[in-house]
């Protein structure tokens, strides 16, 4: 009788699904769970033991950060770029991004821009894409159809972000410390047209190249051209980069010199070494080709010498009258 309950036992064992060990059977191997979307474990909690997203989820979703962050003032009102849709060409716009507590419904990919210092204006659509983990949002505005600017400058605006839900369709916490109002509040500053301008050479202009020269004096390139895009080798000496370039000037005008970094930028007359006054600083984020200017005013000299300090060896540069 006790052999019998054995025997039992075993054929018992041998029949149940997925159970190695027994002979003739095929092993399945038992495959380990997959993180959750979230960053959860792999039991269903989300990070710190919260629960994922899934019918018994009551909690609302917030904001964890946004570009440009809520409450900026000042905020360059476009960006210039190539659009290679349609038929191309130098266009502007404002790229937004924000992102979520949590994997969000992606079917909703719009939000409506308010402009708060106009409150006439009719609300703007924006199109907006996601990240693969459902929880960056891009947001995309561009050149109204009837025309005008991205952003009016200096204006006040709201993005209503509101409407948007996790996966569970709870709808964003409209009190969250990230937003406060479920909405994107920020205000412009000034557009720069001559930036604008300057940035457009930068996408669409053959760079001129050109090798600066390792001392001030014999043969010395020049860069005074208005309206085209330089690109400068500096070459190495005494351990840092270092080089020159000439600029033949109208008299007593007023320019600009745009860089695409942060360097030292060093004028003088080529006639007798006298510094010529100039002030270096970061340019609006206008485009990735410009980020740092150099206004000054050309004295009553034929020409100017300009030397360049580089942490590299490449420089590239655009020389604009100033308006």
């Amino acid at each position: 009788m006790r052999r019998l309950s054995i025997a039992v036992l075993l054929v018992t064992a041998c029949v149940l699904p997925l159970t190695p060990g027994c002979a003739g059977d095929e092993v399945v191997p038992q495959l380990p769970l997959e993180p959750s979307p979230d960053g959860g474990s792999p039991d269903g909690g989300g990070p710190g033991g919260t629960p994922d997203a899934g019918p018994g989820d009551t909690t609302a979703p917030g904001v964890v950060s946004a570009n440009p962050a809520e409450g900026t003032t000042g905020l360059y009102p476009v960006e210039v770029y190539y659009r290679t849709t349609g038929q191309g060409g130098l266009s502007q716009r404002k790229v937004f991004t924000v992102q979520f507590t949590e994997p969000m419904d992606t079917s909703i990919t719009q939000a409506s821009l308010f402009n708060l210092t106009d409150p006439s204006l009719e609300p703007r659509l924006m199109e907006g894409t996601w990240s693969t983990d459902g929880q960056t949002l891009t947001l995309l505005l561009l050149q109204p159809e009837e025309g005008g600017p991205v952003l009016e400058e200096e204006n006040a605006y709201a993005v209503d972000l509101k409407g948007f839900k996790d996966l569970a369709g709870n709808l964003l916490d409209a009190t969250h410390a990230g937003l406060g109002d479920g909405r994107l509040d920020f205000k412009t500053g000034p557009t720069d047209h001559l930036l604008n301008h300057a940035c457009g050479h930068t996408l669409v202009d053959t760079v001129i190249p050109v090798e600066a020269s390792a001392t001030p004096t014999g043969t010395v390139p020049r860069t005074d051209q208005t309206h085209k895009y330089y690109e400068v080798t500096v070459p190495m000496g005494e351990g840092t980069y270092s080089g020159y370039t000439r600029l033949r000037l109208v008299p007593e005008t007023p320019y600009i010199l745009f860089l695409d970094q942060d360097v030292s930028v060093a004028l003088s007359s080529t006639v007798d070494g006298t510094p010529v006054e100039a002030q270096l600083e970061a340019a609006s984020p206008a485009c990735p080709g410009i980020t740092h200017r150099v206004r000054f005013t050309s004295p009553d000299a034929p020409e100017l010498r300009v030397r360049f300090t580089t942490p590299g060896s490449k420089l590239r540069l655009l020389l604009e009258e100033s308006i």
